[in-house]
Order: C-alpha cells, then structure tokens, then sequence
C-alpha cells in the first residue's frame, strides 16, 4: 500500500474520530478517562482533543489528495508527534481502566500509519 492510500486512511479516520469526539466526548473518553467521562472537565477535554483530531486529519486528507509528497510527509509527521505523546502518556498517566491498553493500541497504531505516510516507513 502507497504512503497517499495510508494517508487517505488515516486523514479520513482522524475526521471521523474528531467528529464523533465533539459530538458525543463522553462515550469517546470513557476508555481514556474511565468513570469520570460524563463530568465536564472530561468532556471539555474530549471535545478539544476532537478539534484537533479533526484539524490534522482534514490537513493530511487534503494534503493527500493534492499529491504533493511533501505537504504529506509534513502533515502525517506532525500528526504522528501527538499520537505518539498520546500513548506514552495513557500508558504512564492514564486511568487504570481496562481499555486503557487498547486505546494506547490504537493511537500507537494511528503513530505508525502516520509515520508511514510521513516517509519514516520508506
């Protein structure tokens, strides 16, 4: 698979991701901030957390389309940096919930694809 395929994927999954944590932030937060989802700090977070979810996915997903390798390489470098922080941040500092691993999973999943897409990979 292409680094702009990768990066069309990602760019398209962080927009849905971001959307969905501004939209509902408790249901989305309840893997990383556990019981205490619902209160509004949590939901404050969340919801900040999906504008930036949706800003770099929009950025990359139209980076991608344009074709310019490196506007792509930038876009999924930056967006690589915050998942990767992401993880070893839920990993040290997250709630002990059990999902706590697989959402460290998924973001480190999220780094890898982004840093594919950002040239690291190849």
């Amino acid at each position: 698979m292409d680094a702009r395929t990768v990066g069309t994927a990602v760019g398209a999954t962080r927009i849905a991701f971001g959307a969905g944590m501004l939209l509902a932030p408790s249901s989305f937060a309840r893997s990383w901030t556990g019981p205490g989802a619902g209160r509004r700090p949590s939901r404050v977070l969340a919801r900040a957390l999906g504008a930036r979810e949706l800003a770099i996915g929009a950025g990359g997903l139209l980076a991608a389309r344009t074709g310019d390798a490196a506007e792509v390489r930038r876009w999924f470098a930056l967006g690589a940096l915050p998942e990767a922080a992401d993880v070893v941040l839920t990993l040290t500092d997250g709630p002990r919930t059990p999902s706590r691993v697989g959402g460290a999973l998924m973001a480190a999943a999220t780094a890898a694809a982004a840093a594919y897409a950002a040239g690291f990979g190849s």
